[in-house]
């Protein structure tokens, strides 16, 4: 799968702020890690990778990094896996197209 449309720039952007980016997925990390790798993006970009089951809860997320659920955003493609939750926890959140849509947007629109 390729990587999404101006990915690297979101990347950029978010280091150059100083926010903290973790990758969160319901893959295995043996999948994300070959995912990560046909789309040319350097693992290291993270600061750390989790895998959860949909829905997706935060709460390891938010303890690991000691933040509060508004403090941390939470881009999902997907309202029932990756949303819904992180909202009723009380999360900030970002829903972005699914896939066969990712083209069509820039991803790097994110912090605009």
């Amino acid at each position: 799968m390729p990587a999404r449309k101006g990915i690297d720039s979101l990347i950029e952007k978010c280091r150059g702020k100083k926010i903290k980016i973790v990758s969160i997925s319901d893959c295995s990390h043996i999948i994300l890690a070959q995912s990560f790798k046909e789309s040319n993006i350097d693992p290291s970009f993270f600061n750390a990778s989790y895998q959860l089951h949909a829905p997706k809860d935060m709460r390891d997320v938010l303890e690991a990094y000691k933040i509060k659920p508004n403090q941390l955003l939470v881009v999902g493609d997907s309202y029932e896996r990756d949303i819904d939750l992180a909202k009723q926890q009380g999360c900030k959140t970002f829903l972005v197209p699914e896939y066969q849509y990712a083209n069509e947007w820039d991803i790097s629109e994110v912090l605009e």
